[in-house]
């Protein structure tokens, strides 16, 4: 039999040994948590992971930008390829009263009066578009909207005054489609 000495120094032994253990193991957590190596292996590791869900967002991203890319491209081609179908529409209506006046006169005045209501239907397609005609006559000369054909000395008119248009000028909106075809007018040579 063991006698309490002896067991108070076996718990004692046990007891240091246990202490002993734990200041290793306290010193080894210490010894990895302190340890420039690890760090920076965990660092770089931490470094690696965030690139790679870099790079897949920024595939993700150029995926979306050719996706949408090509959704405006598509969209645009049917936008210019079908831009005349409402005109086209009132056109061929206007068209069709032409044709029936056409088929139905017997007489000059049928004939007139169907070719006015298609004028008359022309203006109103185009008004709707946003044709508009250049009011040029009598108009100051302006090179953005006139084109001068022939310039003519006069003392009716003031100088750089439109005097005769010989075509129509037309405006789509606020651009350009066709100027005024016109002639100017020019201070005499004795004046």
């Amino acid at each position: 039999m063991k006698t309490k000495n002896q067991k108070n120094n076996h718990l004692e032994k046990d007891e240091v040994e246990q202490e002993n253990n734990q200041d290793i193991r306290q010193e080894s957590e210490e010894s990895i948590e302190f340890d420039p190596i690890n760090i920076a292996l965990a660092r770089i590791q931490t470094l690696e992971t965030a690139l790679k869900d870099a790079e897949n967002d920024k595939y993700r991203a150029l995926a979306d930008a050719q996706n949408m890319k090509k959704r405006i491209a598509l969209d645009f081609e049917q936008r210019s390829k079908y831009v005349f179908k409402s005109a086209a529409v009132e056109l061929i209506a206007v068209f069709e009263n032409l044709q029936r006046a056409y088929d139905q006169s017997n007489d000059l005045a049928t004939l007139q009066k169907g070719f006015e209501l298609a004028v008359s239907g022309f203006n109103q397609v185009l008004a709707k578009e946003g044709v508009v005609k250049i009011d040029a006559l009598h108009q100051p000369f302006n090179p953005d909207f006139h084109q001068a054909l022939v310039v003519e000395e006069s003392d009716e008119y003031e100088p750089e005054t439109v005097i005769e248009v010989y075509q129509e000028g037309y405006m789509l909106k606020d651009r350009l489609l066709r100027p005024s075809m016109v002639k100017v007018s020019k201070e005499k040579e004795g004046n």
